[in-house]
C-alpha cells in the first residue's frame, strides 16, 4: 500500500510552501513517519521565529540544549543544559563571550604614523629633503644644523603626542579593569549527570543553563525560561531609569526584541529577584555586540585637524609660487642666502595641547587624542545622554507627602517636622516593612542597598527620616507578600504583630490611584499628585491597616485584590514618596555658561518625553517660558523619536525629499530636546547638527554619554565624552 501526503507551512514572512512524500509499509510505520514529519515541519517553523515568541520545548530544541519538563523550577534541581564536551565545541567554535576589542596599532605603526602622516609634516620632510639635495649640489655649503634640527623637531614632537595617547590609553584600560564582570552560576551535564559550575562571564556559550540574582549584570543576551519578581535595570541601552518588569511567558512574534520582557541584554543589570535563563547570543552576536560593530567607521575629522589642513594647503599654493621665483634669484645671486623653515609651528601646537592635556587630567579627564582639546574649544553644539550624565544615575527621595485634613503636606524627608512627627514616623516605618530591598556587603567590607531603584530609594529616605543606620533598618520578613507587577500596579504585605485584638498588619504601596481607591479617606489630591508628576517625579503612596482577630486566617492566600482571604479596603493613607533621578551638581551652572558662550545644548535620551521635559528645564536647557504645546511637530522644542522615523536618511542627508530635509533645518535649529530616541536616531541627530547647523555650514558637536545607547553618537561626533567609571566600555571606546 503507498499513499503521497503534502505538508503545508509557512515561512517567517508568511509565504506558505509545501513537501510531498511517498508513504508506504504499515499503519504504524506511517504513523511514525507522519509524527516525524510533523516534528521536522514544526522545527521549520520554528527555526524563522524570534526566539521571545517560542515555548521551553522549542527554545531547547532551537539552541540544541536540554531544557527539562515544563515545570518552572526544574532546572534547579535536575540535569539540564549542555554537556561538558558541546559547552567546549561551541566554545570553540563561537569563541568567548566577549566583545572583539578594537585594532590597536603597534607602537612603532602609531609613531611612523604620527611622524610622517599629516600635510604639514610631509612639508616639512620636504623642506629636509630639499636642504640634503642642495647640500649636495652645493658640497662647499656645510649647513648640517638646519636639516638635522628640522628632523630632530619632527621626531621629538611625534614622540611627546605618542607618550600623551599611550598615557591617556593606560588611564583607559585602568578604567575598564573596574568593570570587571563577576563569576556566573551555570549548569551543565557529564554523562547524564548535573554538574553546577560557577565559571566567568567570558566562558559561556549558547545554550548555556543560568541563574541569575539580584545586584548581578546579565552576561550575555539570555531568555528567561523562569523568574520571580524580576525587575532589570536597561538604563544602558533605553536610558530609562525606572526598572522593567522581566516574565517568562512567550511575547508575539511581531514584537521587537527589545521590547520583549522574556529576554534580557547583556550588560544590564538584575534589580529584584531571581531568574533562571538560557544564553541565546555571546560576544559579538548580542545587542550590545551589534551596537559596538556599527562602530568600526573611521571618526570625522577634528577641527584641529581641517584647521591645519586649509591652512597648509593655502600656505602649500602660495610657497609654491614664490619657493620657484625665490630658489630661481638665490641660483643667480652671485652670494648665497640661507632658507628659513617654520619648524616651530609643529612643536608649538604639540606642547600647547600636552600642557591643556595635563590640566585636564587633573580635573580628572582623561584625553584619548590630543587634538580633541582644540576640538572641544570650537564645539558650537553640545548634545548629551540624560541618565547618569545630566543626571546621577541614582534614584532618590526628593519630598515627602503626609495627608492633612483635606490636604497633604509636602515636607523635606530630612528635616524635622515639628507636631506631625508621628505622621512621618508611620509613613517611614511602612516604607521599611514594604520594602524587598537587600541590605548586602560589598567587596570592601561596607553594607549597601541592593534591589530596585524605587525600593532602594525609599529604603534610604525612611531609615534617615527614623534615625536608624542601614543596617538596623534592614526590613523584616513578611509572612505573606503579593509583589508588584504591571497590572496590578501596587505591592502587599502581611506583618505579624504582637497584638492580641490586631495580630496582623496590611501594608500597600503602589501608584497614588489605585492606593487612593483603597482607602478611607474620599479626599481628592489629584492636582497636587498631577503636579509632582509633571514635574518628572514619580510618586508612590503608601497605606495600611490592621487586620482584627477574627479577620485573619490561618494561612494567608491570594494574587489580586479579588481574591485576597482578607479584608483589602478601608485602608488609612500614611502618605506619598516623591522621587526623582536628580541632576548632578553643577549641571545648570555648566549650561549656563554653554549659553552664555553662544553654544546650543541638547538632550538626547532615551527616557519618556516628560521625565525628559521637567529634566531639561531644571538644568536650564528649557527655559520656564518655554512650554510645549503639545503640538511638537510646530514647537520643535521637544520632539519624541517617533516623530523622527518617517524621515530618517537611507545613507545621507542629501538624498532626502524636500519635507525631511526642512524638517531637520527645522529640528536643529529649534529642537533641545530629543525624548524617546534609539541609538540610530541619537547617531542620526549629531549628524543632523553636523550637516545643517550654522545655516548648513554645518556644527561641529560634542556628545557626552554613557550608556551602549550611546556609543553611535559618541563615535559619530567631533568630540566623544563618555563617562568614566559609570560608563560602559562601549561607551568609552566611542
Amino acid at each position: 500500500m503507498s499513499r503521497g501526503i503534502e505538508l503545508k507551512s509557512f515561512d517567517h514572512e508568511g509565504r506558505r510552501r509545501s513537501s510531498s512524500v511517498e508513504l508506504s509499509g504499515s499503519a504504524e510505520c506511517v504513523r511514525q513517519k507522519l509524527d516525524l514529519l510533523r516534528r521536522q515541519s514544526s522545527e521549520d517553523a520554528s527555526s524563522a521565529l524570534p526566539i521571545h515568541s517560542l515555548g521551553r520545548v522549542d527554545i531547547g530544541a532551537r539552541l540544541r540544549t536540554t531544557i527539562p519538563g515544563n515545570e518552572d523550577a526544574s532546572c534547579r534541581v535536575e540535569a539540564c543544559g549542555l554537556t561538558l564536551d558541546e559547552a567546549a565545541r561551541r566554545m570553540a567554535e563561537d569563541g568567548p563571550n566577549k566583545l572583539t576589542p578594537p585594532e590597536v596599532e603597534a607602537l612603532w605603526v602609531r609613531f611612523l604614523r604620527t611622524a610622517f602622516g599629516g600635510l604639514l609634516n610631509i612639508l616639512l620632510w620636504i623642506c629636509v629633503f630639499a636642504e640634503v639635495i642642495l647640500l649636495l649640489v652645493y658640497p662647499g655649503q656645510k649647513d648640517l644644523v638646519t636639516p638635522a634640527i628640522l628632523s630632530a623637531v619632527i621626531l621629538i614632537t611625534a614622540l611627546l603626542q605618542l607618550y600623551t595617547e599611550v598615557k591617556a590609553l593606560s588611564s583607559m584600560e585602568a578604567l575598564r579593569d573596574l568593570q570587571v564582570g563577576e563569576a556566573v552560576q551555570v549548569v551543565r551535564m557529564d554523562a547524564a549527570q548535573r554538574c553546577d559550575l560557577s565559571v566567568s562571564a567570558e566562558d559561556l556559550v549558547k545554550g548555556d543553563v543560568i541563574f541569575l540574582d539580584a545586584g548581578q549584570r546579565v552576561p550575555a543576551d539570555v531568555r528567561i525560561i523562569h523568574c520571580s519578581s524580576l525587575e532589570v535595570d536597561n538604563s544602558t541601552l533605553t536610558g530609562e531609569t525606572m526598572p522593567e518588569l522581566r516574565s517568562s511567558a512567550a511575547e508575539p512574534a511581531n514584537m521587537l526584541s527589545t521590547e520583549a520582557r522574556c529576554l534580557a541584554f547583556s550588560g544590564t543589570s538584575i534589580l529584584k529577584g531571581s531568574a533562571t535563563c538560557v544564553v541565546y547570543a555571546t560576544g559579538d552576536r548580542t545587542f550590545l555586540g551589534q551596537i559596538a560593530s556599527t562602530m568600526k567607521s573611521r571618526p570625522p575629522k577634528s577641527s584641529l585637524e581641517i584647521q591645519i589642513e586649509h591652512f597648509v594647503h593655502t600656505i602649500a599654493r602660495v610657497a609654491l609660487g614664490v619657493t620657484g621665483l625665490v630658489l630661481l634669484s638665490d641660483l643667480l645671486a652671485p652670494k648665497l642666502r640661507s632658507f628659513s623653515v617654520p619648524e616651530g609651528l609643529l612643536p608649538t601646537v604639540t606642547l600647547s595641547l600636552m600642557i591643556a592635556s595635563r590640566r585636564m587630567s587633573r580635573l580628572h579627564v582623561v584625553v584619548k587624542k590630543l587634538d580633541a582639546i582644540e576640538s572641544l574649544g570650537c564645539v558650537s553644539t553640545f548634545c548629551s545622554d540624560k541618565t547618569g550624565t545630566l543626571t546621577a544615575g541614582v534614584m532618590q527621595v526628593q519630598e515627602v507627602l503626609l495627608p492633612f485634613g483635606e490636604a497633604l503636606e509636602m515636607k523635606s524627608f530630612e528635616a524635622e517636622v515639628s507636631g506631625r512627627k508621628g505622621s512621618m514616623e508611620a509613613l517611614a516605618t511602612a516604607g521599611l516593612l514594604n520594602n524587598n530591598a537587600q541590605v548586602l556587603q560589598t567587596s570592601s567590607g561596607e553594607l549597601d542597598v541592593c534591589g530596585s531603584p524605587t525600593e532602594v530609594a525609599i529604603f534610604k529616605a525612611a531609615s534617615t527620616m527614623l534615625g536608624l543606620s542601614i543596617r538596623d533598618a534592614a526590613p523584616e520578613q513578611a509572612c505573606f507578600e503579593i509583589p508588584f507587577n504591571s497590572e496590578n500596579k501596587w505591592m502587599l504585605t502581611v506583618h505579624r504583630q504582637q497584638n492580641e485584638e490586631f495580630p496582623c498588619r496590611v501594608v500597600i504601596k503602589g501608584a497614588p490611584e489605585k492606593i487612593l481607591s483603597l482607602c478611607k479617606t474620599g479626599q481628592d489630591f489629584d492636582c497636587k499628585l498631577r503636579g509632582l508628576m509633571k514635574r518628572g517625579l514619580r510618586v508612590v503612596g503608601l497605606a495600611s491597616r490592621q487586620l482584627k482577630a477574627a479577620e485573619t486566617p490561618e494561612t494567608f492566600e491570594g494574587a489580586a485584590l479579588s481574591d485576597c482571604n482578607f479584608p483589602v479596603s478601608g485602608f488609612d493613607l500614611l502618605g506619598f514618596f516623591a522621587i526623582e533621578d536628580p541632576p548632578r551638581d553643577g549641571v545648570k551652572q555648566a549650561v549656563m555658561k554653554c549659553k552664555d558662550a553662544g553654544v546650543k545644548v541638547v538632550m538626547v535620551t532615551g527616557d519618556h518625553p516628560a521625565t525628559a521635559r521637567a529634566i531639561a528645564k531644571c538644568v536650564s536647557i528649557l527655559g520656564e517660558d518655554e512650554e510645549d504645546d503639545g503640538k511638537k511637530s510646530e514647537s520643535f522644542k521637544v520632539l519624541e523619536g517617533d516623530d523622527l522615523d518617517s524621515h530618517l536618511p537611507e545613507e545621507d542627508f542629501n538624498g532626502l525629499s524636500a519635507s525631511s530635509q526642512a524638517f531637520w533645518q527645522q529640528a536643529v535649529q529649534r529642537a533641545r530636546v530629543f525624548a524617546r530616541v534609539s541609538p540610530l536616531h541619537k547617531r542620526i541627530i549629531v549628524q543632523a547638527y553636523q550637516f545643517y547647523g550654522q545655516d548648513g555650514l554645518g556644527d561641529i558637536v560634542a556628545m557626552t554619554g554613557d550608556g551602549v545607547n550611546d556609543a553611535p553618537a559618541l563615535k559619530q561626533a567631533q568630540v566623544g565624552i563618555a563617562m568614566g567609571i559609570r560608563g560602559t566600555s562601549v561607551a568609552q571606546e566611542g
